[in-house]
């Protein structure tokens, strides 16, 4: 299976595929901005943790940073870094995509927005999406299926 990872303090979008594309389930983890910071990261690990078998994935496909971002980016990294541990930790592998490069893979242009990413999406796979995170991860996931064989000798 092929996980999808939109990684954000609060809506961490994910998917997870079978290894013949189909999706088996998304969705988007949410925590709220009053929570202690390591409460937050602690919720978010443990839903992925449980939205599959870790036996199970053979790769993980993680949005990488957006260095335009402003805000709370040093938690959103040491939220990222975590979550990476824990794969690394299990000996599970994955790898970051640029946003650009990924944006590029569903609308071929590098800079669109999330409404065109949602909507080519959509056009694409058939997929109705609650969120732009969900659709993120979703991406994230069928650009892994995609390029699964170069990714995983990444």
């Amino acid at each position: 299976m092929i996980l999808g990872l939109d990684i954000s303090l609060s809506a961490t979008g994910w998917a997870l595929i079978e290894p013949s594309g189909h999706l088996l389930a998304m969705g988007t983890i949410k925590s709220k901005p009053d929570t202690d910071r390591f409460a937050r990261f602690d919720k978010i690990l443990k839903t992925i943790k449980q939205v599959g078998s870790f036996q199970m994935i053979k790769l993980v496909v993680i949005e990488g940073y957006s260095f335009n971002s402003f805000g709370k980016v040093f938690d959103i990294a040491e939220l990222s870094g975590i979550i990476k541990y824990e794969f690394w930790k299990n000996t599970i592998h994955f790898v970051e995509i640029p946003p650009n490069t990924l944006k590029k893979f569903v609308t071929g242009k590098g800079n669109s927005d999330k409404n065109i990413m949602m909507q080519k999406a959509y056009k694409q796979w058939g997929i109705e999406f609650a969120d732009d995170n969900a659709c993120d991860a979703f991406c994230l996931a069928k650009y892994g299926h995609a390029n699964y064989k170069e990714l995983k000798n990444a």
